[in-house]
This record gives C-alpha cells, sequence and structure tokens, in this order.
C-alpha cells in the first residue's frame, strides 16, 4: 500500500518503509501491465488466425482491401479518460509527487443529433409523399402542422455490422475474428491505462528514494556533529 499523502512519512524509518510501500505497489502494477500485453498478444494471434480461414472459407477477393467500405462512418466505441491527477499543496507531499486518478474507459460512441435527424428526415419523407397524394385525390388538406412526428420520440440510426461488407451471411471464422480484434481493443486500452500507472509508480519511487538518500544524509551529518 502507497504511503498517504494526509500523513507523510518524517524520520528515516517511515521513510524507508514509504519506499518498500512503493516498490511492492510498483511491482504489482508492473505485472498488471505484462498481463494486459499477454492479453493484447493473445486477442491479435486469435484475431489473425481466425482472419486467415475466413479468407480461405470465402475466397481471397472476398476478404481484402478492395472489399473495405471506405467511406466515412463514425467509430462504434470511444474511449473516454475520467478522473484527473491529484497534487497536495502540502510542501511536503508536493516532493513525492503527483497520484494519478485517471481512468481510461471504452464506451459506445452516443448518438450524434446529425444521425438521429437524419433518420427523421428519411423517415418523414414518404409520409409527406403519402399526404400530398390523399390531397390530390380530394381528402382534407394535409398543409396543417403535424404534431405526432414532433411528439414521436428521436429515433437513432441502427450499426450496421461491418462484416456485412464481406458477406451477407459471414461464416463463423469471420465473427470469431471479428470478436477477438474487438477484445483486443479492450486490452490496448487498458494496457495504455496500465502503462501510465507504471510511469506514475516509477516517478513516486524515484521521488521516495531521493528523500530516503537525503534523509540519510541528514542523519549522518547529525551523528559527527555529536
Amino acid at each position: 500500500m502507497p504511503p498517504s499523502f494526509d500523513n507523510p512519512p518524517a524520520t528515516l524509518a517511515e521513510l524507508k518503509d514509504a519506499l518498500d510501500d512503493l516498490l511492492e505497489d510498483y511491482l504489482d502494477t508492473l505485472s498488471a501491465y505484462q498481463q494486459a500485453r499477454d492479453l493484447l498478444s493473445s486477442h491479435l494471434k486469435t484475431g489473425y488466425f481466425d482472419l486467415a480461414r475466413a479468407k480461405v472459407a470465402l475466397g481471397p477477393g472476398r476478404v481484402g482491401q478492395s472489399s473495405y467500405d471506405l467511406g466515412e462512418n463514425e467509430s462504434l466505441r470511444v474511449v473516454t479518460i475520467e478522473g484527473e491527477e491529484e497534487v497536495s499543496q502540502d510542501k511536503g507531499v508536493k516532493e513525492n509527487g503527483r497520484i494519478s486518478c485517471l481512468r481510461y474507459l471504452l464506451d459506445l460512441r452516443p448518438a450524434s443529433p446529425e444521425s438521429a435527424r437524419d433518420v427523421d428526415s428519411s423517415s418523414n419523407s414518404p409520409a409527406t409523399l403519402r399526404r400530398r397524394t390523399t390531397a390530390a385525390d380530394g381528402r382534407p388538406d394535409p398543409s396543417t402542422p403535424d404534431t405526432t412526428s414532433s411528439s414521436a420520440p428521436t429515433r437513432t440510426r441502427p450499426h450496421v455490422s461491418p462484416l456485412a461488407q464481406f458477406s451477407a451471411f459471414p461464416p463463423p471464422a469471420l465473427r470469431s475474428s471479428a470478436d477477438a480484434f474487438g477484445n483486443a481493443v479492450e486490452a490496448a486500452v487498458r494496457c495504455v491505462e496500465c502503462e501510465a500507472r507504471v510511469r506514475d509508480r516509477a516517478r513516486e519511487v524515484k521521488r521516495m528514494r531521493k528523500r530516503v538518500e537525503r534523509a540519510e544524509k541528514e542523519a549522518m551529518g547529525g551523528e559527527v556533529v555529536g
């Protein structure tokens, strides 16, 4: 457990104990980072292996660069960063540096208002044509504002599976490859988060070592004077 900045260590023994705690926390964080890298590597290997199987099932011409949809599309998932780096105002605590409280989260992209308006306009256009046709047939004039469409809930554009650009019925190998690459994205975000924590812990250990060395010099100087 790293030392608390509310009660910073003061004596040489407390500083050494705090350094030991920081080293243990650093090793635990480094182990978590290594596990995240191994998990990312495993997902990538599975994804590429299943992708090769899908190419055999569909043919090399069906799964390749010529089949990619190069149109501009929004990403389905986004990375959000929550929290901030806390810095204490205490002079003694400032020497310990800052604690990273940042969290990297992978979430679904929220629907944009533009896409919702596109869906509403596309869904309302046939109704407009029908209303104009009924007016030509002698039915009541639909020129009055339509309040039902405005009160209807806003609908979002459904996400189309990226696998549809390769085949209408993707084989299991292609679906498994897509799942593996999706898991690889999550593992990559976790890897970045662990890497940031490793750097923070390394800086904390470096600062604490300097404090221990300074305290040891002061202790040795006091013994010589005494």
